[in-house]
């Protein structure tokens, strides 16, 4: 990536040049923070749990650069005189104050590159679920548009890496997670979007009032002139926070576009389309760029038919909110497979909508306890060892007209390293299955 640093200037922050900046965490976003501080004149430290998580390019790149690499579990040493901390998504603000004093700054990567913008329009998303794609719907219509955009934040590109490259777009596009909204100061978009509330992240944040709050960051810096775009479901959760922009609520879109399924896409395109009137887009326009959508990866995906009966990945339902919009998602019967680690929430809420549309559950891993106790009374649930098992078994109870839907609601990380890759591997085993049985018959 083209790097034009020289001509970066810092709105509101401390210089830079010269201090001694910790960035905790060496995954993507950590990375693009430290080109960014080193590039600024900075020396820093990156602190990194696993030394296999480091790619051995970027191993190359900071040794090359002189930047202070540090392995293994954290300690007050490795902050030792430190005046800034940059955090990863993902890094509990929790686990590192015990380690800083006071007089340290703690801020996200998402704050860090945010200080470096200038004229552009930003636009952030956040939510528990759909962010993702209500970033993707609002990239396309601006495709179709003209409207030279930016997207990236917690997906995709960090911000700190659109930053460093030489060409800047009108509008900066971000999707934005409750763990870079936690550790804010001055970042302010100009149209906050609040998609949907949820239980989630309850492994990482105390409690669901500091999940929310981290959640209302997003508008605590809007000022008058900037907009708030609210889901309509959420007027009575976010009374008591105040808001200083003018705030528009949401609701559904008021018809299917495209191939997006569900009634939780109908609010991501009713979001998404809030956003979009805003850029004199007309709905004509809007909708047709809607349409011509293709969902994500591991978002609903159709991914094959065997003998009559479909599979669905939806290996990015991490949370019990999003497993019931996969679930309502589709009419006829529906055999599951969940299971994961356990986010949050309560697994016996489900279960009217399971008795509804499901005939059948496969659970795996760490949550298949809690999921069998709670579900098996109500109906047919089966606890296998792994995910490969548990796609099988209900292939082989399934009958032609069905639906196998792999929606886990839960994270992945017990047997996989992310929902990309157990998505992945879901879709290994349906592609084995399928030469199975063509070759048997």
């Amino acid at each position: 990536m083209a790097d034009h640093t020289s001509q970066l200037t810092v709105h509101g922050f401390m210089d830079i040049k010269g201090k001694d900046i910790a960035v905790v965490g060496a995954g993507a976003s950590g990375i693009a923070a430290t080109r960014l501080l080193s590039h600024m004149g900075a020396r820093v430290r990156v602190l990194e749990r696993q030394k296999g998580n480091l790619d051995k390019d970027i191993y190359k790149w900071l040794v090359d650069n002189n930047v202070e690499i540090r392995f293994g579990e954290h300690s007050t040493e490795d902050f030792k005189g430190v005046s800034i901390v940059v955090l990863s998504p993902g890094v509990p603000i929790h686990n590192i104050k015990q380690y800083v004093s006071g007089d340290v700054l703690i801020i996200s990567e998402l704050e860090l590159g945010s200080r470096f913008l200038k004229d552009e329009e930003v636009i952030a998303i956040t939510g528990t679920n759909g962010k993702t794609t209500t970033v993707g719907l609002i990239s396309q219509v601006f495709t179709g548009s003209g409207i030279g955009h930016f997207v990236g934040g917690n997906f995709g590109t960090p911000l700190c890496e659109y930053v460093m490259c030489n060409k800047r777009e009108d509008v900066v596009l971000l999707e934005v997670s409750s763990f870079q909204l936690q550790n804010i100061i001055d970042f302010r978009p100009n149209i906050g979007v609040f998609l949907n509330f949820s239980p989630n992240h309850l492994d990482f944040h105390l409690d669901m009032e500091e999940y929310l709050k981290c959640k209302m960051n997003l508008f605590k810096n809007q000022t008058e002139k900037d907009c708030a775009i609210i889901n309509d479901s959420l007027k009575e959760i976010i009374t008591g926070y105040p808001i200083r922009s003018n705030i528009e609520f949401f609701s559904k879109f008021n018809k299917e576009l495209g191939s997006l399924l569900g009634e939780h896409n109908l609010e991501n395109i009713g979001a998404a389309w809030s956003v979009c009137k805003r850029f004199q887009i007309d709905i004509q326009t809007f909708e047709k760029s809607v349409s011509k959508f293709t969902p994500f990866s591991h978002r609903l995906e159709f991914i094959g038919e065997i003998n009559g009966v479909r599979f669905y990945n939806d290996s990015k339902s991490t949370t019990l909110e999003s497993l019931r919009a996969a679930i309502n998602s589709f009419s006829g019967n529906i055999l599951l497979i969940s299971g994961g680690i356990l986010k949050g929430g309560s697994p016996e809420k489900l279960l009217d909508d399971l008795t509804k549309k499901v005939v059948q559950v496969a659970v795996f891993g760490s949550s298949a306890k809690v999921f069998f106790e709670k579900w098996n009374p109500y109906l047919p649930v089966f606890w296998e060892k792994d995910l490969k098992t548990a796609t099988e078994k209900l292939f082989f109870n399934a009958r032609r007209g069905d639906i196998i839907l792999f929606s886990p609601g839960c994270s992945s990380f017990d047997m996989f390293s992310n929902y990309r890759e157990r998505g992945d591997f879901f879709k290994k085993v349906v592609r084995e299955l399928s030469l199975n049985i063509s070759q048997r018959y």
